[in-house]
């Protein structure tokens, strides 16, 4: 009987060691405090078991509870697995697309001497996720180019009635653009637009 009594405390002192020891690893959040009263709980049924013992209630109580504290730590890491891979996921997609856009406006500006202050490309999804190889857009948009030296500012009056429309750059230079990203892509030049 001595020795009974001896191994049930060495094993509540050993279960009560490891809950430190997982309780001082674990950063302060949900996961902790699941953790905590699992081995509570774990404790508790060690406690509880010689009487059960004695009543013949049940022999494989801890088995039980050693499972199902087993299954709720593998459910809880998958999510929070899932989590975090979704989380990676959205960030490189984000960081892909604007990788692309500030390359695309880096190079048109530099080959066209223009202005192009932004770029944005829209990407097929298959499958709920963005398809890379698929685009189905891209703008382009163009703005006016700083005043050069040695070149006067010119006045336009909104007035006139003369002026239909302004245009920053001229038809020719569109088309140069749009050809221009549809080479570099590989993409039908109607999915270009240049704003």
């Amino acid at each position: 009987m001595a020795s009974i009594v001896g191994v049930w405390i060495t094993n509540l002192a050993v279960i009560a060691i490891l809950a430190a020891l997982v309780d001082m690893i674990l950063p302060n959040g949900n996961m902790r405090k699941y953790t905590s009263f699992l081995f509570g709980l774990v404790i508790l049924v060690m406690f509880l078991n010689p009487l059960f013992q004695l009543f013949r209630q049940s022999s494989n109580l801890e088995s039980i509870i050693f499972k199902n504290t087993f299954d709720q730590a593998r459910d809880s890491a998958a999510y929070y697995s899932s989590q975090a891979e979704g989380s990676y996921k959205q960030n490189m997609e984000s960081f892909m697309r604007e990788s692309l856009e500030k390359n695309l406006a880096a190079e048109l500006t530099y080959k066209t001497g223009l202005n192009i202050h932004d770029t944005k490309i829209v990407f097929d999804k298959a499958y709920g996720e963005f398809d890379y190889s698929i685009i189905q857009q891209i703008d382009v948009y163009v703005s006016p180019l700083k005043q050069q030296a040695g070149i006067d500012q010119v006045q336009i009056d909104l007035k006139d009635e003369s002026i239909k429309e302004y245009s920053v750059i001229d038809n020719e230079k569109v088309m140069e653009i749009r050809e221009m990203v549809s080479d570099l892509y590989q993409i039908d030049s109607n999915l270009v637009f240049v704003y």
